[in-house]
């Protein structure tokens, strides 16, 4: 897996912790089980499934939201 998504930002040189790693870990302390993410952040849930089975969390239906 990790040479499909290849690398990614984590944390930020001010010391900022990155979306990637803040939604997976926010996700998991609030028990999120379903997301539906716009197409804008589609792009992010490769990196998240990712994370969450390095950190060994539970996995997450991540679902496109499709508007008419």
């Amino acid at each position: 897996m990790e040479s499909e998504i290849g690398d990614f930002v984590l944390r930020r040189a001010e010391g900022v912790y990155s979306y990637q790693l803040a939604v997976v870990v926010d996700d998991a302390w609030k028990r999120i089980t379903y997301i539906v993410r716009d197409a804008d952040l589609l792009y992010s849930a490769p990196h998240q499934i990712y994370l969450q089975k390095l950190l060994e969390y539970a996995a997450l239906a991540i679902y496109p939201c499709l508007w008419l």
